[in-house]
């Protein structure tokens, strides 16, 4: 066996990942709690030690529940760390003792398709919550000089940054050589997220290549011996990582390079794939939760396709021309490209068609840019800092005329589980085959006397004239002039080297087949990707908090949002709406429908808007209420107060409806129930859009009908009773309840006209209006309906399937 260490720490791997998903980690130890069974907003006191810290918050370790309402036994252990925003600051030593009082709040889980689960991010980092308005009771004199050391040179260094830089790219640079995030803009970090060059901002192999092994090599240039100088870098490094904050990156290629300093130590042959895989499996026996960390999966797949794929794709050995030499970064990002896809797309559902290229341009000046920061840090050369500025200014510039260029982002949506196996067979079978050919190659090149000719590149002269001149000597009896006669009888050896002309052309075209077999299935194989199910009609009421948010999605493909807002979620457009659109692969809107100008209707839809090309999104049209005159100006009054510009155009058209009115696609249809053209009432949940839809199969049958009401109430709600009477709608399967289940709509009669099959409600957990309110829920249950509140479910999605309504909800 060639990697007897590697196999083993795959097999470590393989079973800490499989205990993993069988939720033995989850378990909380005995004589321990977990944050899972605290309650948000309770009065918490612990004791706890301080392992990091930044400018607003300090991070406890070994934490001791002292006093809490739902535990009774007192210093109780705690296997979760805390995150703690103490009032007063915090400058407080690292490895310092503190008991502190505060307020817990856990972390947000994710109820939402795409959408960011807190929880299981700061649960891979070993954190349970947060402790609010902390204030410290008691602090022990002991703490971590040289930890403390440490943080206090890294303020230092980004002081010194702060004032050889101007601001943005001063942040830039402390994340780049620091680790130190907190400043950096978040326009520009989405920037270059959006432009696949974000990973540059994290310390990796760049620095430890930079850092260590320059020190190693100045000490054994200085004829130092192998064993000091390797421990020396090895030191730097490791106070380096200490001093970064020790990042995923930082310890993978922290590891990499302690064992091939050992490697250097004991003379033995360094080998990448096993360093990686003993590193890997270091990591994960420490941290079971990294498996499903993404900078740890982003980070290994990066190196495994250093590792791996670029060697397959790369030349095969000897001198290389220039052209080759030019092919080489292409080469290393098109292997990195295909060796992390599968991850991007699993956790992001997206990524950039443009990235390689990008790349190509901003790696060759990482070192110069380093190299920049390294020396600005010295006292007397701070002017080095507006090299590392033009690089910068530089790579925005790069970042803004990608960002214009067409098919700029590839959005398949999330891979399913096979797709992301198939993938990973498909690309090491390439890679299997490409080596598998190189070595055939080597072996036929060392031995030629095995087989009958040799390898192509030992030159045959035109076999087919020589197969001529053969036959001419047959015919004739008389032999032809050769340059190479073959000893013997004229005629074998003729035929011998025919024979073996045509055998060497043989083996030379198997090889170029073999070759462009292999670098195909590479370049095609992120089409598995593309595949997607058919599409189903289906109803996703999103769980937006105290607003509305319900995306309707068509077997012939559109897609429409009705509604998208809330008055309890901040950013509900970007950080609910578009992860739920790129989680399904949607890169365009047919409509975005408002039923009324409130916030908690509208704010989200309009962020959406506003962000224009960088979501990626294209909305083909907006649709509002038909109202009088009056009405609409002061409907759009309303809508201009959340509109960043009030450019209603800007290339998407506004279309109005009123009742009556409607519109068709494949697999629905959708009519207009409310308001009535014209309409003069100026309260905004009256005048709400009530749309009723139906939904059709492939083959024209009817699959399920539903009734869409905004904020309907009052006179609107008479309205809109009154059309469903006209038009004879009844029995209907689905209805979102009107006003978040206030008990001020949703009147007796309306459900007894409607008599839905199932109802739901949107609003938020805990919401200060105390919706659903009870008076409406006895409603809807004397009905006899089933109700679904999206506080309790998370999102709720519809479909039909085999003539049943299937619901799923996310949570």
């Amino acid at each position: 066996m060639r990697r007897p260490l590697l196999l083993a720490a795959i097999c470590l791997v393989a079973v800490m990942g499989f205990l993993l998903h069988s939720g033995v980690f989850d378990r909380t130890p005995r004589g321990q709690i977990s944050a899972e069974t605290l309650t948000a907003g309770e009065s918490l006191t612990f004791t706890g030690q301080v392992y990091q810290k930044d400018s607003e918050n300090l991070y406890f370790q070994t934490v001791h529940i002292i006093s809490s309402a739902g535990i009774s036994q007192p210093a109780i252990p705690c296997k979760d760390n805390f995150i703690c925003i103490p009032e007063q600051g915090t400058d407080v030593p690292l490895g310092s003792v503190m008991t502190v009082t505060g307020t817990f709040q856990p972390f947000s889980q994710a109820t939402n398709p795409g959408e960011f689960d807190s929880l299981e991010y700061y649960r891979t980092l070993g954190i349970g919550g947060r402790v609010k308005n902390a204030v410290p009771l008691a602090q022990g004199e002991s703490f971590w000089r040289l930890r403390e050391g440490l943080y206090r040179l890294r303020v230092l260094l980004k002081g010194r940054l702060e004032n050889v830089l101007p601001e943005k790219e001063a942040a830039v640079m402390c994340a780049l050589m620091l680790g130190d995030k907190e400043d950096l803009d978040p326009g520009l970090k989405e920037l270059y997220q959006r432009n696949g060059i974000l990973h540059i901002l994290s310390i990796s192999s760049l620095h430890i290549t930079m850092i260590g092994m320059t020190v190693y090599r100045l000490l054994r240039r200085c004829r130092i011996p192998v064993c000091p100088a390797a421990l020396a870098g090895c030191a730097l490094l490791f106070l380096y990582g200490m001093m970064t904050g020790f990042s995923v990156s930082a310890c993978r290629a922290i590891g990499m390079y302690l064992l091939r300093m050992t490697a250097e130590i004991l003379g033995r042959t360094y080998d990448m794939p096993t360093a990686m895989g003993v590193t890997a499996a270091v990591l994960v026996v420490k941290n079971p939760y990294y498996l499903r960390h993404t900078g740890f999966l982003l980070s290994f797949a990066s190196m495994l396709g250093i590792g791996a794929v670029y060697p397959a794709m790369g030349y095969d050995g000897g001198k290389k021309s220039v052209r080759q030499r030019m092919m080489e970064p292409v080469l290393s990002g098109v292997s990195i490209t295909l060796a992390t896809l599968p991850v991007q797309l699993w956790f992001y559902y997206q990524t950039p068609s443009y990235s390689v290229l990008l790349n190509i341009l901003v790696l060759p000046f990482m070192k110069v840019l380093m190299a920049a920061g390294f020396l600005a840090l010295i006292p007397g050369l701070g002017f080095c800092g507006w090299a590392a500025r033009l690089i910068l200014q530089g790579y925005e510039t790069l970042c803004g005329l990608f960002d214009s260029f067409p098919f700029h982002t590839w959005n398949p949506g999330k891979p399913r589980l096979w797709q992301v196996i198939a993938y990973y067979l498909v690309l090491a079978a390439a890679v299997w085959g490409r080596r598998r050919l190189r070595d055939r190659k080597r072996e036929l090149q060392g031995n030629p006397g095995r087989h009958s000719g040799e390898w192509p590149e030992r030159k045959m002269e035109r076999p087919m004239e020589k197969l001529a001149e053969n036959l001419t000597e047959r015919l004739t009896g008389k032999p032809t002039e050769s340059p190479h006669p073959c000893p013997g009888w004229p005629g074998r050896g003729h035929l011998k080297r025919i024979k073996d002309g045509i055998a060497a052309c043989s083996r030379k075209w198997q090889y170029q087949a073999g070759i462009a077999a292999c670098l195909m299935a590479l370049l095609l194989d992120p089409v598995i990707f593309a595949w997607r199910p058919p599409a189903k009609n289906r109803l996703l009421f999103l769980d937006v908090g105290q607003g509305d948010g319900i995306l309707v999605s068509t077997i012939s493909g559109e897609h429409y949002l009705f509604d998208g807002g809330s008055n309890s979620r901040t950013q509900v457009g970007k950080y609910v709406l578009l992860p739920c659109l790129r989680y399904y692969g949607i890169q365009k809107l047919d409509a975005v429908i408002l039923s009324h100008p409130d916030a908690d209707h509208v704010n989200g839809a309009l962020e959406l808007l506003a962000m224009k090309g960088e979501s990626g999104i294209r909305i083909r049209q907006m649709v509002l209420p038909e109202l009088s005159e009056k009405g609409q100006e002061d409907m759009l009054g309303r809508l201009g107060q959340f509109m960043e510009e009030e450019d209603w155009d800007d290339g998407i058209p506004v279309g109005y409806l009123s009742a009556g009115e409607g519109f068709r696609c494949g697999g629905a249809e959708f009519v207009c129930l409310h308001p009535q053209s014209g309409w003069k009432g100026m309260e905004p949940n009256a005048y709400s859009i009530c749309i009723y839809g139906i939904f059709t199969g492939r083959k024209g049958e009817r699959e399920f009908d539903f009734l869409m009401t905004g904020d309907v109430e009052g006179g609107g709600e008479e309205a809109l009773l009154t059309e469903l009477s006209r038009r004879g709608i009844q029995g209907i399967s689905i209805l979102k309840v009107a006003h978040h289940g206030s008990g001020n709509s949703t009147s007796v009669k309306l459900l007894e006209q409607a008599a839905p099959a199932l109802s739901v409600i949107s609003c938020g957990r805990s919401n200060r209006y105390g919706h659903p309110h009870q008076e409406l829920l006895e409603r809807l249950e004397d009905t006899g309906c089933t109700t679904i509140t999206t506080s309790e479910t998370g999102a709720v999605s519809v479909t039909s399937e085999q003539g049943m309504l299937r619901v799923e909800t996310f949570r």
